[in-house]
């Protein structure tokens, strides 16, 4: 088993972890891929603490896991798309703050 340090840990977690692809995947039907090369890639993951989940970082998921909260959800719709993908560590800890961990002892 491969460990991934988590880098920031909250309400929503971040951290980096590495995928395996194939490097000769076939981009229409990867049944197909032309060799059985698979290189590891670096991805940038958040972990829901409410569902379990974990999900590959992006403007998309950011605005689904902001979705409760109407006013940062509002701003960070509001940036536009080039934007989102920058702010995106500001509104995870701006939530993060807001909604802070409580773990039960």
């Amino acid at each position: 088993y491969e460990f991934t340090r988590v880098a920031t840990l909250g309400t929503i977690s971040f951290y980096i972890t590495k995928e395996y692809t194939n490097s000769g995947a076939n981009p229409v039907d990867p049944r197909y891929s032309t060799t059985n090369n698979t290189q590891p890639v670096m991805v940038k993951k958040v972990f829901d603490m409410k569902t379990g989940k974990s999900y590959h970082m992006r403007p998309k998921i950011m605005l689904e896991l902001l979705e409760p909260d109407t006013e940062l959800y509002d701003e960070y719709s509001n940036l536009k798309k080039r934007n989102q993908a920058k702010m995106e560590f500001i509104y995870l800890r701006k939530y993060n703050d807001k909604y802070p961990l409580m773990l039960k002892s």
